[in-house]
């Protein structure tokens, strides 16, 4: 490179995917965006209408709010790996099912944090991890990836 050759930090689209791939895992993280924000609108406004009206002792308060902070970073590091595959060539069945599964996860940490319907918000948190593992497990990219 030379010395007056300026310095490019972002690219619009890596040079080896080509612009119609490109495009579909855009508007697929453009979706999984929209649909995680939803989500957690969702579950936060459900926790705040289910909260339990008792008072609760404050010890019980911040276990829980401890558990909804490690569930919420779960569903960051979920979103994360999604995000990532979702820029890869996959059906529009598995992307779907790939947002759904994190849209799932995404609703618990609003309900566990208002401490409203825990037992559900844990079915929904569950169902979402176990969902999103068996997508990836039947996925195949493992098996494809070249080495």
């Amino acid at each position: 490179m030379q010395p007056d050759t300026p310095v490019l930090l972002i690219k619009t689209r890596p040079s080896a995917v080509p612009a119609a791939r490109y495009a579909a895992g855009s508007i697929r993280r453009a979706l999984l965006v929209c649909i995680i924000g939803l989500a957690v609108l969702g579950g936060v406004a459900a926790g705040v209408a289910l909260a339990p009206v008792t008072p609760v002792e404050a010890e019980y308060v911040m276990l829980i709010r401890f558990m909804a902070v490690m569930k919420a970073a779960i569903v960051v590091a979920c979103i994360a790996l999604v995000a990532w595959r979702l820029g890869d060539d996959i059906t529009p069945g598995l992307a779907a099912a790939y947002i759904a599964a994190v849209g799932l996860l995404a609703i618990s940490p609003g309900l566990i944090w208002n401490l409203a319907a825990l037992p559900a918000a844990s079915a929904i948190f569950h169902a979402g991890l176990l969902l999103g593992l068996a997508l990836a497990a039947a996925d195949g990219y493992a098996r494809r990836r070249p080495r």
